[in-house]
């Protein structure tokens, strides 16, 4: 998914791979382009969108004011990788139809608008998958649902937890559930998000649950099986969340003198 990135929040550098910022076209643009592993030379990743009417036209990517890269456009939508190019400051030109979007990662000069995300798509068989717990405290498996685009109903998920290891005698702070059922309802207003492997097919912003891993259950190696109970087919996203800190505020109080 090409998902729209909330700008407000801080990009770690190890997301410039799938971090993308808007690239005009027609027109020279100053960028700098930085790699996470500090590479001199990197390959960055293009991804285009173009109008319907423009399949037998072609992208030209300018580095420099050297030409650097041309393919054809030949669907509505793609990725390409371009050649190596030196990291830093550079000066790029995209000349391709007017209508065209084009966006680029690594770019580190202006705030990204995108973000590409890998999900799974789940239809009737469900999906399975091993969960290591890393610590003894208390865990998180993010979950992200992305509905179709025009769907508007609910869709019924039983998440179940099958632990390889036996839980050991409390007290406990949180007490795992092994079996939960989740009721996900589409975000309201969401912007349409392209599936880059598809021409045609868009998918919601995604709406989020949490499975809570409990420090009753120590570390080490879990299975998830996740079924989707009822609703219609889509894609879904794993992420593991441990808790971090929280904001403090210190406070002094200073005497004041005649």
């Amino acid at each position: 998914m090409f998902a729209p990135r909330d700008t407000g929040q801080p990009l770690r550098e190890e997301a410039l791979n799938a971090a993308y910022a808007s690239i005009a076209v027609n027109r020279r643009e100053s960028v700098e382009l930085q790699s996470p592993a500090a590479l001199n030379v990197i390959r960055p990743d293009l991804v285009y969108f173009a109008d319907d009417t423009d399949h037998d036209a072609s992208i030209q990517c300018f580095v420099n004011g050297r030409l650097h890269f041309t393919h054809a456009i030949t669907g509505p939508r793609g990725r390409w990788t371009l050649p190596p190019v030196f990291s830093g400051a550079n000066h790029i030109r995209i000349t391709a139809p007017d209508k065209t979007q084009v966006y680029l990662n690594h770019v580190v000069s202006k705030p990204p608008a995108r973000l590409l995300r890998f999900a799974n798509r789940i239809d009737g068989e469900g999906l399975s998958f091993d969960f290591y717990k890393q610590t003894a405290g208390k865990e998180n498996l993010s979950l992200k649902w992305f509905f179709p685009s025009a769907e508007t109903g609910q869709s019924v998920f039983r998440v179940e937890l099958a632990p390889a290891i036996d839980r050991p005698l409390g007290p406990y702070k949180q007490l795992s559930l092994l079996e939960r059922k989740f009721v996900v309802t589409p975000p309201e207003e969401s912007k349409k998000v392209p599936v880059m492997q598809s021409e045609t097919e868009f998918v919601t912003t995604g709406q989020t649950f949490f499975y809570p891993f409990g420090d009753d259950l120590p570390p080490g190696q879990y299975r998830v099986n996740i079924e989707r109970v009822s609703g219609p087919d889509g894609y879904l996203q794993m992420y593991r969340v441990l808790p971090g800190r929280f904001p403090e505020r210190t406070m002094k109080k200073e005497p004041i003198r005649p």
